[in-house]
Protein backbone atom coordinates (compact mmCIF):
# COMPACT_ATOMS: atom_id res chain seq x y z
CA UNK A 1 0.00 0.00 0.00
CA UNK A 2 2.92 2.62 0.92
CA UNK A 3 4.44 1.60 -2.70
CA UNK A 4 0.89 2.87 -4.06
CA UNK A 5 1.46 6.13 -2.26
CA UNK A 6 4.39 7.07 -3.38
CA UNK A 7 6.44 6.59 0.16
CA UNK A 8 10.11 6.35 0.34
CA UNK A 9 11.78 3.02 -0.35
CA UNK A 10 13.03 1.66 2.87
CA UNK A 11 15.91 3.03 4.92
CA UNK A 12 18.57 -0.80 3.65
CA UNK A 13 17.44 0.56 -0.15
CA UNK A 14 18.29 4.32 0.43
CA UNK A 15 21.41 3.81 1.80
CA UNK A 16 23.10 1.67 -0.54
CA UNK A 17 21.72 4.12 -3.68
CA UNK A 18 23.46 6.49 -1.30
CA UNK A 19 26.61 4.26 -1.73
CA UNK A 20 26.81 3.48 -4.89
CA UNK A 21 26.09 7.04 -6.19
CA UNK A 22 28.32 8.48 -4.25
CA UNK A 23 30.84 5.95 -5.56
CA UNK A 24 29.79 7.03 -9.10
CA UNK A 25 30.57 10.64 -8.69
CA UNK A 26 34.47 9.58 -7.47
CA UNK A 27 36.81 12.06 -9.49
CA UNK A 28 33.68 13.92 -11.71
CA UNK A 29 33.37 17.24 -10.95
CA UNK A 30 29.99 16.84 -9.59
CA UNK A 31 28.31 17.55 -6.02
CA UNK A 32 25.60 15.12 -5.35
CA UNK A 33 23.02 18.01 -3.49
CA UNK A 34 20.03 15.17 -2.71
CA UNK A 35 18.36 11.82 -4.16
CA UNK A 36 15.26 10.38 -3.56
CA UNK A 37 14.29 6.61 -4.18
CA UNK A 38 10.71 5.54 -4.47
CA UNK A 39 9.65 1.55 -4.62
CA UNK A 40 7.12 0.74 -7.03
CA UNK A 41 6.36 -3.10 -7.37
CA UNK A 42 9.88 -4.59 -8.52
CA UNK A 43 11.21 -1.20 -9.75
CA UNK A 44 12.87 1.45 -7.74
CA UNK A 45 12.59 5.17 -9.29
CA UNK A 46 15.92 6.49 -8.45
CA UNK A 47 15.69 10.75 -8.64
CA UNK A 48 19.20 12.66 -7.85
CA UNK A 49 19.80 16.12 -7.74
CA UNK A 50 23.48 16.95 -9.04
CA UNK A 51 25.34 20.59 -8.87
CA UNK A 52 27.57 20.34 -11.45
CA UNK A 53 30.80 22.35 -10.80
CA UNK A 54 32.38 22.92 -14.24
CA UNK A 55 29.90 22.94 -17.39
CA UNK A 56 28.70 19.18 -18.53
CA UNK A 57 27.65 18.23 -21.71
CA UNK A 58 24.13 16.07 -22.37
CA UNK A 59 26.11 12.94 -23.14
CA UNK A 60 27.86 12.87 -20.23
CA UNK A 61 24.55 13.39 -17.95
CA UNK A 62 22.82 10.94 -19.91
CA UNK A 63 25.87 8.45 -19.28
CA UNK A 64 25.85 9.11 -15.57
CA UNK A 65 22.53 8.19 -15.57
CA UNK A 66 22.49 5.04 -17.81
CA UNK A 67 25.02 4.17 -15.07
CA UNK A 68 23.29 4.92 -12.26
CA UNK A 69 20.30 2.54 -13.74
CA UNK A 70 23.02 -0.37 -14.03
CA UNK A 71 25.09 0.28 -11.23
CA UNK A 72 21.61 0.58 -8.43
CA UNK A 73 19.99 -2.25 -10.20
CA UNK A 74 22.99 -4.59 -9.77
CA UNK A 75 23.72 -3.49 -6.29
CA UNK A 76 19.48 -3.68 -5.37
CA UNK A 77 19.12 -6.67 -7.36
CA UNK A 78 16.23 -5.27 -9.01
CA UNK A 79 15.20 -3.13 -12.02
CA UNK A 80 15.87 0.87 -11.60
CA UNK A 81 14.76 3.65 -13.38
CA UNK A 82 16.91 7.03 -12.74
CA UNK A 83 16.52 10.46 -13.27
CA UNK A 84 19.39 13.04 -12.62
CA UNK A 85 18.50 16.63 -12.57
CA UNK A 86 20.95 19.58 -12.41
CA UNK A 87 20.66 22.27 -9.95
CA UNK A 88 22.78 24.39 -7.02
CA UNK A 89 19.17 23.81 -4.06
CA UNK A 90 17.35 21.09 -4.80
CA UNK A 91 13.62 21.30 -4.11
CA UNK A 92 13.10 18.33 -1.17
CA UNK A 93 15.07 17.92 1.73
CA UNK A 94 16.10 21.28 2.90
CA UNK A 95 16.76 20.52 6.62
CA UNK A 96 20.56 20.57 5.66
CA UNK A 97 21.76 22.98 3.20
CA UNK A 98 25.17 22.39 3.10
CA UNK A 99 25.77 20.18 -0.10
CA UNK A 100 27.32 16.60 0.23
CA UNK A 101 31.05 16.81 -1.22
CA UNK A 102 32.17 13.69 -3.29
CA UNK A 103 34.24 11.40 -1.82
Amino acid sequence: MAQAAGCSADRDVLECTRAVLMQQLVGLQLQMMDFTVQQLGRTAFVVVYINPVQPQDGFGIDGLRYQSDQCCSSALGRPVRSEVILTVNPPIHHLNPTPQAAP
